[in-house]
């Protein structure tokens, strides 16, 4: 039980990326039960994320975009693809299924 690692204004380690809800490290174990579930869903959504997100990116006016072409962007849609295309072809022999039936036997 867990989630992501967020600060105060529910940003993760990532610059940017935002976590609300049950994905936040706040919400675990029994708080996931029940009103707690719809308590972090409006606290995150009606409070926190609305005021957050704009204080983010107000940093960010007057910074020019990357270009499409910038070696940072063609580096990084290079890797994620490189990533994909390796689970892609791992060519395993056992269905998803497999795994969650072992892992319920083992538990």
């Amino acid at each position: 039980m867990g989630g992501l690692w967020t600060d105060f204004d529910a940003m993760s380690n990532l610059a940017g990326l935002f976590v609300g809800g049950e994905a936040s490290w706040a919400y675990h174990g029994a708080n996931r039960l029940g009103a707690n579930s719809l308590l972090s869903a409006c606290v995150d959504g009606w409070f926190t994320l609305p005021v957050a997100e704009p204080n983010f990116l107000e940093s960010l006016l007057g910074t020019e975009r990357l270009a499409i072409d910038d070696p940072a962007v063609t580096g990084t849609v290079n890797q994620v693809r490189a990533g994909v295309a390796y689970f892609l072809d791992i060519g395993g022999t056992h269905p998803a299924d497999h795994f969650h039936r072992q892992l319920g036997d083992l538990l």
